[in-house]
């Protein structure tokens, strides 16, 4: 609660200057102290280019080969350990600070970003260029911690990065879509990737990270769509021939698929049950009661193709009861092809759609 004595002060306080005066008044002094900011924020600049870089007009060669990644460490080492705020612009802060904290922001807050801002701006030459560079290292360096709260902030540093390469940048959409496979967001992963072969349709290692990230995405036609000339070129590849050979598969057994006639959807459904049911009849006496219960209950459904056809409720019911055949026959022994293939599907049925 205001005292008395602080109450009177400021009523005195406008009773000598006015409102309008007041308010002028606090406006040059912020005018004043956020024009010495700018100043000792350029002064900051300065230092510390003469720390890194030396005062002479053209850096010594071992300085500018050494310094960059140094100033990286440096960088995630005090966001990580001491301003973990600062990631991010400043606006940014400024927006969370007004909307989430009552416009209130931390000292340290301050502090770091001004040491942030500072360090980055100390490039004499491609300064965008060594600021995502230090981005692309603050990620690495985030997504090798096993703290929960590591990767979400290297999925953000990730995707506001994302916003800032060019798209016509080759490489560093190949690091970033490397990244992002990395941080499992598997979407945004295939459109660096897309980008990188915007560019270079035949680069190799952009084919083979499309293909990856579109098979654990779950889209297995496009997934197929870069494994075939991956194959065509690669025939002794083992992971991208079992990769294309599973989603082919995949796209075959796929009773959801759009614009399947209900026919079709009914057939694939039929084999799919004929196929699980076979593997979990293999196992049962191995397994548990579990899986005999299962068996009993699939030979007792008798699924019909024409049936099917005209409900797609049946459908639905008779792959639900396919996923659970394959589930409880997991632990039998390893799985073929085709029980890789449902097992994928069963994976694929619960992403959201």
């Amino acid at each position: 609660m205001p005292t008395d004595a602080a109450v009177g002060g400021s009523a005195k306080g406008r009773r000598l200057l006015g409102e309008d005066q007041l308010f002028l008044l606090l406006s040059i002094l912020i005018g004043v102290f956020a024009g010495l900011a700018v100043v000792c924020f350029r002064m900051a600049i300065d230092a510390t280019r003469w720390i890194f870089f030396g005062s002479g007009l053209m850096p010594p060669r071992g300085r500018v080969i050494l310094v960059p990644g140094a100033v990286g460490l440096l960088v995630a080492f005090l966001v990580v350990r001491f301003f973990p705020r600062v990631r991010g612009s400043g606006v940014n802060q400024t927006k969370s600070a007004l909307y989430i904290y009552d416009g209130y922001i931390p000292g340290s807050t301050i502090i770091g970003k001004f040491i942030h801002a500072a360090i980055y701006g100390v490039w004499p030459d491609e300064p965008t260029a060594h600021r995502w560079q230090i981005r692309f290292e603050l990620s690495e360096y985030l997504l090798r911690q096993n703290t929960p709260q590591d990767p979400k902030a290297a999925q953000a540093e990730l995707v506001a990065l994302a916003a800032e390469l060019p798209p016509q940048d080759v490489a560093a959409q190949m690091r970033l879509g490397t990244l992002f496979l990395q941080a499992g967001l598997y979407a945004r992963a295939l459109t660096a990737f897309r980008a990188a072969l915007a560019d270079q349709p035949n680069l190799m290692p952009a084919l083979e990270a499309a293909s990856e990230a579109a098979f654990r995405m779950g889209d297995y036609p496009t997934a197929r769509h870069y494994l075939l000339p991956i194959v065509a070129q690669k025939p002794k590849d083992e992971h991208s021939l079992e990769l294309l050979n599973l989603s082919e598969l995949v796209i075959k057994l796929d009773p959801s698929e759009r614009g399947l006639p209900s026919q079709e959807q009914a057939r694939r459904a039929l084999q799919d049950f004929h196929l699980a049911l076979a593997r979990a009849q293999k196992c049962t006496p191995s397994a548990g009661s579990g899986v005999a219960a299962l068996v009993d209950q699939a030979k007792s459904i008798k699924p019909n193709e024409r049936i099917l056809a005209r409900n797609p409720d049946a459908i639905a019911k008779t792959m639900d009861l396919v996923f659970k055949l394959e589930k409880a026959s997991a632990p039998c022994g390893p799985a073929g092809l085709e029980d890789k293939a449902l097992g994928l599907l069963a994976q694929q049925s619960e992403m959201p759609r």
